[in-house]
C-alpha cells in the first residue's frame, strides 16, 4: 500500500512540476531540476524493486548523503575560488600555495570519505543484489537522460523550440 502511495505521489509531483509556470523553471546552475530528481527516485525504486520498508529508510538516507556531498562540493568550489584570488595576488609564495593545496586535498578527501561511508552503509538498507544494481544505476540513468535530451533536441518542429526565421 505504501508503495502505491509513494508511486502515486511521485507521479503527481512530476506532473505538477512539469506544469509549472516557465518563470518558475529551475535556473541553469541547479544540479538537477526537481522533476528530474523525482523521476530519478521513481526509476531507482523500480530498478531496485524496493520494498515499502526500504523506500522509507533507503531513500531518505540517499537524500541525506547527496545533500552532504553537495555541501562538501560547494565548500570545495569556494576553496577553488580562493585559489583564483591567490593566483591574482602579485606576491604569491610557496607557503600560501602549500596551504591552499592542503585545503583542496582535505576537502577532496572529505567528499571521497562521504561516498565510501555511504557505500559501506548500503548493506543496512539493500540486499546484496540491490547493492550491485544501485552501483550501476546512476550511470545508466544519466546516460538515458542524456539520450532523451538529445532525442528531444533532434525532433523537428518542437513546440518549445524557437522558430528559425
Amino acid at each position: 500500500m505504501k508503495r502505491i502511495v509513494f508511486i502515486t505521489l511521485t507521479a503527481l509531483a512530476v506532473t505538477l512540476l512539469n506544469a509549472q509556470h516557465p518563470d518558475m523553471a529551475p535556473t541553469p546552475g541547479e544540479a538537477l531540476p526537481r522533476n528530474v530528481e523525482a523521476v530519478r527516485i521513481y526509476k531507482l525504486t523500480q530498478a531496485l524493486n524496493l520494498t515499502d520498508d526500504q523506500i522509507t529508510t533507503f531513500i531518505p538516507a540517499l537524500q541525506r548523503h547527496e545533500e552532504q556531498v553537495r555541501d562538501a562540493q560547494r565548500e570545495l568550489h569556494k576553496i577553488m575560488n580562493e585559489g583564483r584570488t591567490l593566483l591574482n595576488n602579485d606576491k604569491v609564495n610557496q607557503k600560501d600555495v602549500d596551504k591552499f593545496i592542503s585545503r583542496v586535498n582535505q576537502q577532496q578527501a572529505r567528499v571521497q570519505q562521504l561516498n565510501q561511508d555511504f557505500l559501506n552503509s548500503l548493506s543496512q538498507h539493500l540486499t546484496p543484489r540491490q547493492q550491485l544494481q544501485f552501483l550501476g544505476f546512476e550511470e545508466r540513468f544519466r546516460r538515458q537522460l542524456r539520450e532523451f535530451i538529445q532525442q528531444r533536441r533532434d525532433l523537428p518542429d518542437r513546440p518549445d523550440r524557437p522558430s528559425r526565421r
